[in-house]
């Protein structure tokens, strides 16, 4: 289960990801590290399909990327290609 922090920042993303966007998100300060950290190396996304009659079983990272700015700005920006899906 993801926690409430988490799930925040997955929301925040979500909220603010634009199709064909390539650049990471900002989604809060340094209280948002230690999760998005989280979700970098704990979370995966199973997604099933089915083609041609085959169950088709491939699992993405929620978060493949985490930049934390400076010591002045102090934000935390996320990446995903997951968004797109």
């Amino acid at each position: 289960m993801l926690s409430d922090a988490e799930r925040d920042i997955l929301y925040t993303a979500l909220e603010e990801y634009r199709s064909g966007q390539s650049e990471p998100i900002l989604v809060g300060g340094v209280n948002r590290l230690k999760p998005a950290l989280r979700l970098l190396s704990v979370y995966r996304l199973k997604i099933e399909e089915i083609n041609d009659g085959e169950i088709i079983t491939s699992y993405h990272q929620v978060v493949e990327a985490v930049q934390f700015r400076g010591e002045n700005q102090r934000s935390i920006k996320v990446k995903s290609n997951v968004w797109s899906v």
